[in-house]
């Protein structure tokens, strides 16, 4: 995409939402401040839904603000990293 300055103001304002849609998620589920609890199913479903909020939102800002490439750098690493972090959890209470 081109790096107008319209495109940056979109590409910030994407990511400034995804985080406020993962914390008003996580409250809205009573999910914060909560331990986690690694055996119950639906818990697990509710909390991969509030996270999924926080990659995609810096994916596509960043896609709207830099370029493809820095997107899937970034957006994917951090994708990547909450899986890693909620497996390793999961293994770890298991």
């Amino acid at each position: 995409m081109d790096q107008t300055p319209k495109n940056k103001k979109i590409g910030v304002g994407i990511m400034v939402l995804g985080a406020l849609c993962s914390f008003t998620s996580l409250i809205y589920f009573n999910q914060a401040g909560t331990s986690i609890e690694y055996t119950n199913t639906i818990y697990m479903l509710k909390l991969i839904a509030t996270q999924a909020f926080l990659p995609l939102g810096l994916y596509f800002g960043l896609y709207f603000y830099s370029s493809k490439k820095l997107a899937l750098q970034i957006g994917g690493g951090m994708a990547l990293l909450l899986v890693i972090a909620n497996l390793l959890g999961f293994l770890l209470h298991h």
